[in-house]
Parts: C-alpha cells; sequence; structure tokens
C-alpha cells in the first residue's frame, strides 16, 4: 500500500515536469498543472494520514478496554489468598483404642450363637399375662387350690384343728374323722359343671369324680368362676376325666411356653417312695403318674401339688371313694392300685399370683 502511494506521487511530479517542459512558452498552463500535481500530492499524503490515524485508534481502543477489563479480572481473581489452617488429628486415647481392639476382636472371634430352648421358654413364660385375681401359689396353708378343696365341702377346719394338718393318715382312718366332702369316686361328671354360674357340687355329690375330672373341676371351673382367674386361653384335655389326656394337654402347654417340665428322682424303700425333684415344686403344678406295674409313659394318674411339709410332698386328689383329699407323692407306690412318678409340669404362668 505504501509503494502504491509514493508511486502516485512520482507520477504527479513527473507529469508536473512534462507539462512545463512542453509549455515553455506557456508559463501559466505549466504553473497551473505544477500547482494541480502538488495538491494531488499533498491529497494523497493528507489521506494516508487520516487512514493511519483511524487504523490505530479503535486498536487503541480495543487495548484499553481489554486491558481495563482483564486487570479487572486479575484483580477479582488475584485475591490474597487466605491462609489454610490444617486440622491435626486429635490423638486417640489408648483406653478407648484398646477397649475398641478388644470388642473388636471379640465380635470377629465370637461365633453367631442362637438362643437355647430353655431360654426361649423362659421368655415365653415372662410375656404371659399376669392374673389379676387369686393369690400367691407358695404358701401351702393358703392358696387357691387349697380353697377349691375346701369348695367342694372338704372341711379343712375340722383338720386343722384336729392338729393333723400335714400328717400323713392312712385312707381308711379318715372316714370317720368328718374331713370328707359328700363327693366320691365315680366318672359321672365332666368337672365342668355349674349352676348360676358357679361349680355344681350337688351335681358332683351325685355323679362322682375321678382324679381327671377333679383336675378338671379346679382348673376349668373353680379358678375362672369362683377366684376369678381367666384360664381360657389355656388348652384343655380332650376328655377332661380321662388321666392321660390331661398329660398330653400339658405337654401342649409346656409346647406354648405356659408350663415346663421339672426333673425329678424316685426310688422305692419299702412301703414308701424316695421322691426327689430337682427344684421347689409351684403349688397347683399337674404331678402326673403311670401304673408302677406297666411304666410304660401311659398317665394313669393325676394330681395337683400341694406344698411340701414334714418331709412329705403333698398332693390333692380323687383316688378312691373318700373322693377329693390330701395324699402324698412318697406313698403313692402304696394299696392295691399303687403309681409311679410320670412327669411333673408346672403351675402355668398367669394362672396365680407369684
Amino acid at each position: 500500500m505504501k509503494r502504491n502511494k509514493i508511486g502516485i506521487l512520482f507520477y504527479s511530479i513527473f507529469v508536473s515536469i512534462f507539462c512545463l517542459a512542453k509549455t515553455k512558452k506557456k508559463l501559466f498552463f505549466g504553473s497551473v498543472a505544477v500547482i494541480v500535481a502538488l495538491t494531488v500530492t499533498v491529497t494523497c499524503l493528507a489521506n494516508e494520514g487520516i487512514v493511519k490515524k483511524n487504523k490505530k485508534a479503535p486498536q487503541k481502543a480495543e487495548s484499553k478496554v481489554s486491558t481495563s477489563s482483564v486487570s479487572k479480572e486479575v484483580k477479582k481473581t488475584e485475591e490474597k489468598p487466605q491462609p489454610v489452617v490444617k486440622e491435626e488429628p486429635k490423638p486417640e486415647s489408648k483406653v478407648e483404642s484398646k477397649v475398641e481392639s478388644k470388642v473388636e476382636s471379640k465380635v470377629e472371634s465370637q461365633p453367631i450363637q442362637t438362643t437355647p430352648p430353655a431360654e426361649i421358654d423362659r421368655i415365653k413364660q415372662q410375656n404371659i399375662h399376669v392374673a389379676t385375681g387369686g393369690k400367691a401359689n407358695t404358701n401351702p396353708e393358703d392358696n387357691d387350690f387349697l380353697d377349691a378343696l375346701a369348695y367342694c365341702g372338704y372341711n379343712l377346719q375340722k383338720h386343722r384343728r384336729d392338729g393333723l394338718m400335714w400328717t400323713y393318715i392312712l385312707s381308711t382312718d379318715k372316714k370317720h374323722r368328718n374331713w370328707l366332702s359328700k363327693i366320691t369316686y365315680g366318672g359321672g361328671c365332666s368337672g365342668y359343671e355349674t349352676i348360676g354360674g358357679k361349680p355344681n357340687i350337688t351335681r358332683f355329690e351325685q355323679g362322682g369324680l375321678v382324679c381327671a375330672s377333679y383336675a378338671a373341676y379346679v382348673y376349668f371351673n373353680y379358678l375362672p368362676n369362683i377366684a376369678g382367674i381367666d384360664t381360657s386361653y389355656l388348652d384343655k384335655p380332650s376328655k377332661s376325666y380321662d388321666a392321660n389326656a390331661w398329660y398330653i394337654m400339658g405337654q401342649q402347654w409346656v409346647k406354648k411356653g405356659y408350663s415346663r417340665y421339672i426333673n425329678w428322682t424316685a426310688k422305692s424303700s419299702g412301703t414308701r417312695t424316695v421322691f426327689s425333684p430337682a427344684e421347689s415344686i409351684p403349688i397347683g403344678s399337674l404331678m402326673l403318674l403311670q401304673d408302677f406295674n406297666h411304666r410304660n409313659g401311659h398317665c394313669t394318674h393325676i394330681c395337683l401339688y400341694a406344698g411340701y411339709k414334714n418331709g412329705y410332698h403333698w398332693v390333692t386328689h380323687v383316688g378312691n371313694e373318700n373322693g377329693p383329699e390330701f395324699c402324698a407323692m412318697e406313698r403313692m407306690s402304696c394299696g392295691p392300685d399303687p403309681q409311679w412318678p410320670l412327669a411333673i409340669i408346672t403351675t402355668p404362668k398367669g394362672i396365680v399370683k407369684n
């Protein structure tokens, strides 16, 4: 571009000189030609300067705008950095680390344990409701099962006045003492009979009771209707008058967690049985027996535990024509129909206050 402008300048001067040479005599026209050439030259030079100025001006403006914006951005970004404070980790105490390591080692080393069946039974029994009525079953002298014996007509007060309570008396020696009720041994009743919402004692006196139906009277008639204790949730025997049906029913109590078994040992010693339970037996527990001569696991007799007194494990039952009465586990192997221990099933939880 610069070379083109210089060429134009030389061209104008050349034309001016040429014109001046041809018009030697015509000075006026030559002077005009020179003035025109100079004018053209000056104009070209002026235009070139203006173009240069116009081109340089926006560049400077752009540079000012760009540098100012950059400087502002730099100022924004190049703020003084805040000093970073490094938090030093707190040293763990030796006690905590030791405890954690011990716990971890124990958890890792110990195998997964399952709850033993005995513990499950204990938990189930704790979850069963507690009776709102009734007496405690720890005192042989005063409990609901003893009251049930008295309610059916047994003269408990006369027995005590005679001073023979918790003294073993042969069954044949009881009749003349006026202790026994009017209920005798017989299979004419189920034990469930009621009148006016209460046990029908008159019906029992007419039809009689056996060992199993007497237990039915106590558990499913006297306790709910007289003592006010709910026993409706308990399994009942398929036949209230059958001792083995009670044994099967008792096993269901254990299975459902209402009751449990108590271990025992027994051996014959002359006219009595040496009976030793592994622990204290709750009053009202089912004492299940089998035929002494045929110990085949078939239950042939049932009693209700009455407590331990004077060296005897007492029970209440119906075993002969005396009807409801006291007897002792130690004397069950005596008589014309001897019995031998089979199982002990505890009083169901929630039946009595403990």
